[in-house]
């Protein structure tokens, strides 16, 4: 799970830097229109400049499989939860007015690549290495 995240988290960050897309918080046109969170001290929540993909999809969704595929694989109810964890977190993101909806999108997509490769990597590794 600690390199799923480390994973889908880098690779958010080196697509932010390469596609270089303000966040909905950092744009001009938008500003009366997006909610922002205002800090006890005067300073207002914006996140980071670039905002494609949603590293905080991204990393939830890594979790949110781990947790599916190892700690809960036959509790339905469980899995539904982690699901619902993971779009409402990405939820907040929009709310806060720090993501666009493709934002998600595209970090879901991120973590779930990479939740998805690692499961199967390691199944894969362990039918050889423990016969």
């Amino acid at each position: 799970m600690i390199l799923g995240i480390f994973l889908s988290d880098q690779t958010c960050n080196i697509i932010k830097r390469n596609v270089c897309r303000p966040r909905p918080s950092h744009e001009t046109a938008l500003a009366d229109k997006v909610h922002l969170v205002d800090y006890p001290d005067g300073n207002v929540y914006r996140g980071g400049q670039f905002g494609f993909p949603s590293s905080h999809a991204a990393n939830s969704s890594v979790v949110a499989l781990f947790a599916i595929f190892y700690a809960v694989p036959k509790n339905r109810w469980a899995a539904a939860l982690l699901i619902l964890w993971s779009l409402l977190l990405g939820y907040s993101r929009i709310y806060l007015g720090v993501h666009y909806p493709l934002d998600l999108l595209a970090g879901y997509a991120v973590g779930i690549t990479y939740g998805v490769l690692l499961f199967i990597s390691e199944n894969s590794i362990r039918k050889i290495f423990c016969k």
